[in-house]
């Protein structure tokens, strides 16, 4: 039956078998390839957050030694563990890593309390890295509740191409094997069971497809080769510095997943035309299957009294097809909503960049100029350099500056009335903000200004402080005050709000009072980060501290802070800091007596030019000035926001070659549907005009038919991305009206306008055939061609 039917069928029908053929090849192609450039992506993500991070998964801090090392090793589920201490914070910390890393949150409480504590009164506390984990979908019970969700969208976009390229293999054997029924039905009438028709039909689809779809992916992993070695070189171009190369991966996964959704997709499409066999009567099948009008048919009054006959005969025909069109319109839609919520996306992102760092910051910095803690020289960092580079021409304004973290105890008759009428710091939401007893722990980023800075920012905000001298004095402290047991504590200014996110949105926040604004109030600084951590890490390891001093003294008492104003705007600088952190200001000869406790830090020097064109010229004397001095850098304003549209530009490139290629999948997925289904419709047509219906009349139907194919599509896929961008805006917390000024209306009316031109052409051409047609033949005989 093979060689009598199968084979003689693709000899005489080169084209059709051919276009199967072709359409196997750039499917499994690009499955192949698009699997591979996320997978490619996904890995280097991983790569690159090892490199920069570490690769463990889970971490125990605190009092730990070899005895615990040995407990952790002996536990069933870990696979490696080590102990070392922090360079940061001395702790000694036990990195861990699971066999089955889904069970990490729970394996790592439990190693917690097997070795010695659950993370109070100095025992064991427990650390994850939630980076690497999440993006293995592993997520903490808090994440649970609100997920990362860029990878979520990353993944519902490879699988809606992988199932719109899967139907554009299915659409085009429907197609054929729908101009086949009367063949296949005599095969029926002659004795054929389904289940020989069945056979037949897949040894003659694999026969067509087998070849091209094992073709298809090796030349799927070479366009992905190329394209990875085009992302490293755009990146390489645009000055991209990362911590690991590219490399190429093409795994077994990939490979199995593009063969088994092309494999697949093959093999139904050739087993559902000897199922709708099964259903027929063998006269019905050799009549090219049943004729007969639907049970009940919809009535389509709107569109009969907007367009008359020709709009109801044309919405009534597609309806009684409307399963011929599933696939194809499916396809569509998905292709359309890909396309225009990639486009919806990046309008988003760009608006979220924009507020979030180049508005916010326009006005505050040109030039940033760091010094490395590691390499600093002496006198490099001290006033010298800052008073030369505030005696640079086009320079305006120069603040130096040193950042540190700290952690503040704040005890409740310390928060604000109206921030108690929010429910305290933990009525708002994703605060980071913990209870600890009575008290509540916080993050407290410490900015030391030096002192004219620090002078000039009480200026702007409103405060005279006391004592103060002049600009050189700032603010002292009197001999004999102890910052690690109380005293005066570090002088500060604290700016004193917090964001009231329950009332307001991220671009027009509201914020509310953070402490009573008391006079003489001290804040304890709980935890910090500095040299007196690292003289306990030494302690510990046997090893010096990084920037070791003679004697270091490590702080046996939590550190003070005195409150000396309260200002409602952290200082001009380029530095974004965490939401709901309690920013405390200090001046740079306030500091000094506690610089010994937290340890050098990072030089920033915050560099505001006369105007935009003034910031070459003044980065060139920088550069002078610096010469060949080891460990420092410079950013530049309009470098960076030239980079971010270079990056943009390339990331707009790569996604659109992607989403395009499946836009155009969709395209001539639809446009061979439509194509094919007209020729296939002569006796429906030719009975229109043997009851006088004029070719002018004919034309009006298959225009509205087009006009129906596409509008459903388009429409369906602009009302999902209502939500898809609704949620979009929620996340990046952005107003709908600030979107809808930037609605990418040119890119995808085009798309829109190239559907509706393709569907159109395919109607057009079918058309012409009918009108050309023999009217007695194709009355006689629907199989004319």
């Amino acid at each position: 039956m093979w060689r009598l039917f199968s084979l003689d069928y693709i000899r005489r029908n080169r084209a059709a078998c051919i276009s199967i053929a072709v359409t196997a090849l750039i499917a499994s192609f690009l499955i192949s390839a698009i699997s591979g450039i996320f997978y490619n992506m996904w890995e280097d993500e991983n790569r690159l957050i090892a490199a920069e991070e570490g690769d463990w998964q889970g971490r125990l801090r605190g009092d730990l030694n070899a005895e615990a090392l040995a407990v952790a090793e002996s536990f069933d589920n870990v696979s490696r563990a080590e102990l070392a201490a922090d360079q940061e914070s001395g702790e000694m910390v036990l990195s861990l890593w699971f066999e089955n890393p889904r069970s990490v949150y729970r394996d790592t409480e439990q190693l917690a309390r097997l070795i010695g504590g659950n993370g109070e009164d100095g025992g064991v506390s427990t650390q994850y890295h939630h980076k690497l984990l999440n993006q293995y979908l592993i997520f903490s019970p808090e994440e649970k509740e609100n997920p990362p969700q860029l990878l979520f969208l990353y993944l519902g976009f490879l699988i809606v191409v992988c199932i719109s390229l899967a139907m554009m293999i299915h659409s085009a054997f429907a197609v054929t094997m729908e101009s086949r029924m009367q063949q296949l039905g005599m095969m029926k009438s002659v004795g054929a069971t389904p289940a020989q028709i069945r056979t037949v039909l897949l040894q003659e689809a694999m026969a067509l497809c087998l070849f091209p779809v094992l073709a298809g992916i090796p030349l799927g992993a070479g366009s992905c080769y190329w394209f990875m070695r085009m992302a490293g070189s755009l990146a390489e171009n645009l000055g991209v510095s990362r911590a690991v190369g590219a490399v190429f991966y093409f795994p077994a996964p990939v490979v199995l997943l593009s063969l088994a959704v092309c494999l697949s997709t093959v093999w139904i499409s050739a087993w559902l035309p000897a199922g709708r066999l099964a259903g027929l009567t063998p006269l019905e099948a050799v009549r090219g299957g049943r004729e007969a009008a639907p049970v009940k048919m919809r009535r389509f009054r709107l569109i009969a009294g907007m367009f008359g006959i020709e709009g109801e005969l044309a919405r009534k025909s597609l309806y009684a097809r409307r399963r011929a069109f599933r696939t194809a319109g499916i396809s569509l839609t998905l292709a359309c909503f890909v396309f225009s919520a990639f486009l919806n996306f990046e309008v988003v992102s760009y608006l979220h960049t924009y507020h979030t760092f180049f508005e916010r910051y326009q006005d505050t910095w040109d030039l940033l100029l760091t010094l490395d803690k590691r390499t600093e020289r002496e006198g490099m960092a001290g006033h010298g350099l800052l008073e030369a580079l505030r005696g640079l021409d086009g320079v305006e304004s120069c603040a130096e500056y040193r950042k540190y973290q700290a952690r503040v105890r704040l005890p409740a008759d310390m928060v604000s009335q109206e921030l108690e009428a929010l429910g305290g710091p933990l009525g708002l939401t994703d605060t980071g903000i913990v209870r600890d007893g009575r008290d509540y722990l916080a993050q407290a980023p410490l900015v030391v200004l030096d002192d004219v800075s620090f002078r000039e920012y009480c200026r702007k905000s409103g405060m005279e402080l006391e004592p103060w001298t002049g600009p050189e004095a700032g603010v002292k402290l009197e001999p004999g005050n102890d910052l690690c047991t109380g005293g005066t504590g570090i002088p500060v200014v604290a700016v004193n709000r917090i964001w009231d996110n329950l009332n307001s949105r991220y671009k027009n926040r509201q914020y509310v009072p953070y402490l009573k604004a008391e006079d003489g109030l001290e804040l304890e600084l709980a935890q910090v980060t500095g040299r007196a951590a690292e003289a306990g890490n030494a302690a510990k390891t046997g090893r010096a501290a990084e920037d070791e001093s003679p004697d270091p003294a490590p702080a046996q008492d939590p550190l003070k802070a005195r409150i000396l104003a309260y200002s409602d705007l952290p200082p001009d600088l380029r530095e974004e800091y965490e939401d709901f952190t309690l920013v405390l200001v200090a001046p740079e000869s306030g500091f000094r007596n506690a610089e010994a406790a937290f340890g050098k830090a990072d030089r920033h020097f915050n560099i505001l030019t006369d105007s935009d064109e003034a910031i070459d010229g003044v980065q060139a004397q920088i550069e002078g000035m610096m010469g060949s001095a080891p460990g420092w850098e410079m950013e530049n304003r309009l470098n960076e926001e030239a980079f971010n549209e270079a990056v943009r530009t390339g990331y707009k490139l790569v996604m659109g070659i992607l989403c395009g290629t499946l836009a155009l999948v969709g395209l001539s997925n639809v446009f061979a549907n439509a194509l094919g289904s007209i020729t296939q419709r002569k006796r429906e047509f030719a009975r229109y005009l043997s009851v006088g219906m004029t070719p002018g009349s004919v034309r009006k139907v298959l225009a509205l038919e087009a006009f129906y194919v596409c509008a459903k599509p388009v429409a369906v896929s602009l009302l999902l991305n209502i939500p898809f961008v609704a949620y979009c805006l929620r996340a990046s917390l952005l107003m709908p009206g600030e979107y809808l000024a930037n609605l990418p209306v040119l890119p995808i009316g085009i798309f829109v306008l190239s559907i509706f031109l393709a569907v159109g052409t395919a109607y057009w051409i079918g058309g012409r055939r009918i009108l050309r047609g023999d009217l007695v033949g194709m009355l006689r005989d629907g199989t004319q061609t």
